[in-house]
């Protein structure tokens, strides 16, 4: 029987390069597979390192979407912080 269950969305960000965000967030995919729930990474970064990590799994998931950042709709506002400089929903 079909469950419903609310859809989790985590966002690892930060300005410096090379603090493990992407590593942290193909983890967390492959950890949320593993666990029986679905996975998908949207990668930001222009060097689409989480994009090449995917053509180079057999895997099917979790399912890895290379997007530049200036094809995303802007908010008509500002995002307001909320919090310490990572969030969960």
């Amino acid at each position: 029987m079909w469950q419903y269950s609310r859809m989790k969305t985590v966002a690892i960000e930060s300005q410096k390069g090379g603090t493990g965000k992407t590593t942290t967030a193909l983890n967390l995919a492959v950890a949320a597979e593993k666990a029986g729930q679905a996975a998908v990474v949207i990668d930001l970064d222009p060097q689409a390192s989480a994009a090449g990590w995917k053509d180079t799994r057999q895997a099917e998931t979790p399912v890895v979407v290379s997007v530049r950042p200036a094809r995303l709709p802007q908010p008509s506002k500002p995002r307001r912080k909320v919090g310490p400089p990572w969030r969960l929903d």
